[in-house]
């Protein structure tokens, strides 16, 4: 109950009475700041759709990559870290937000190429399930996840990336080493190693700092190579922003 207490009172909520209609409430990129500042964790990132405004949908993705909800969740989920959602529900006119709910999203998966995630709605296990975004039927619905702290991490601060490694045929090749570096890279002697992971037995890795403290940087630009005994594979440009 503490525990619960604090995180609250971190956030600022409102409670109303027991029963209520929204009978609590907060600001839904509060936990980003609660994380960083009172639980003292090093990274929490705010995200949103800066374009269309407050209270308006993240597209799940842009210019079919991962760059917009879709690049702020899964490379988190790759490297294993949760995601908290803000999910919104519109009146009749479709704009107008009338309720919303903060959630943990901790998992990604597909079937027959729909691509799911699976959601903690915080209500006892009830409608913990896996939604194919923006898909969010619960009783009622919610039309649309708006916000999203991402990059939760209580030591480290770099970008989080992630990829995927097949063969030709599309099947995942595990144990592929990986690794990014600096391009081009500075001088002598500020080269700094590379940040480096290995594939899983679904052909996944995941950057994130390093037991050496290397991390990718923001507004970076990478080249990212990999390799495996009896594998070629082609070195790959990556460039980074500021998340």
């Amino acid at each position: 109950g503490a525990l619960c207490y604090d995180a609250g009172l971190s956030v600022n909520m409102d409670y109303g009475p027991s029963g209520a209609i929204g009978g609590s409430g907060a600001n839904g990129l509060a936990p980003a700041d609660a994380l960083k500042n009172t639980f003292s964790y090093s990274s929490a990132v705010k995200g949103y759709d800066s374009n269309s405004g407050p209270g308006q949908p993240i597209p799940i993705a842009m210019n079919n990559s991962y760059t917009g909800l879709l690049g702020m969740i899964n490379p988190n989920l790759d490297a294993g870290y949760p995601v908290i959602l803000g999910l919104v529900r519109y009146g009749l006119d479709g704009k107008t937000q009338v309720a919303g709910h903060e959630i943990v999203c901790d998992g990604y998966g597909f079937n027959l190429q729909v691509r799911y995630h699976h959601l903690n709605m915080g209500w006892g296990g009830v409608d913990d399930l896996w939604y194919s975004l923006d898909t969010i039927e619960t009783t009622p619905d919610y039309d649309a996840v708006y916000q999203c702290v991402y990059n939760i991490r209580p030591t480290g601060t770099g970008e989080m990336v992630s990829g995927r490694v097949t063969g030709l045929n599309g099947i995942p090749i595990a144990g592929v080493q990986v690794s990014a570096s600096v391009d081009p890279p500075p001088p002598p002697p500020t080269i700094p190693l590379p940040v480096r992971d290995s594939t899983n037995d679904r052909g996944i890795y995941a950057f994130r700092d390093s037991f050496f403290n290397q991390f990718l940087g923001s507004n970076t630009s990478y080249i990212v190579c990999a390799g495996r005994s009896g594998y070629f594979f082609q070195p790959h440009p990556q460039s980074l922003y500021t998340t």
